[in-house]
């Protein structure tokens, strides 16, 4: 964990990535937060950002809406935060990218409209599968196993 904060930015890097994107390690929330802290160098922060998003908690919203909208942040820092925002997809998470798609940087206000899009797609995606699901199909796949065992309480066994 204290590789995260570790001034050698390559180190730092590489532990964000495996606690984050392979191990998905919830404990890692606490040091990323912390790198957001730093100002004087922006990749840290995009380090933070991204691993925030990868961990894909919606316990890391209040840190990145607070650097998404903070104008005195490096815009690349920003830009990684609407995304990371973008991939949590919560109903906070919306209203900061809401928010700042009315910043002064274009490019920030760019990225948080996509990450937008790309929370109205995922629901728009999900609800598909829902409806899918409650209405039944007759595909047979190799996961098809997997979804009966893991809807079977919510659906009867003859609508999967």
């Amino acid at each position: 964990m204290e590789t995260i904060l570790s001034a050698e930015m390559g180190r730092a890097g590489m532990a964000v990535d495996v606690l984050t994107k392979w191990l998905h390690k919830p404990r890692a929330i606490a040091p990323l937060t912390m790198l957001l802290g730093r100002k004087d160098d922006p990749y840290p922060l995009v380090l933070a950002a991204r691993g925030l998003g990868w961990l894909g908690n919606p316990h890391a919203v209040p840190a990145l809406a607070e650097m998404l909208l903070d104008e005195n942040k490096p815009f690349v820092a920003r830009i990684t935060a609407a995304e990371a925002l973008g991939s949590l997809g919560v109903e906070s998470a919306c209203r900061a990218l809401d928010q700042a798609t009315a910043s002064p940087r274009l490019s920030v206000a760019k990225a948080s409209a996509r990450a937008l899009e790309h929370i109205q797609m995922e629901e728009k995606n999900e609800r598909r599968l829902w409806r899918r699901l409650r209405t039944g199909f007759s595909c047979d796949f190799p996961g098809i196993q997997f979804v009966r065992q893991v809807f079977s309480h919510d659906f009867p066994q003859h609508t999967i």
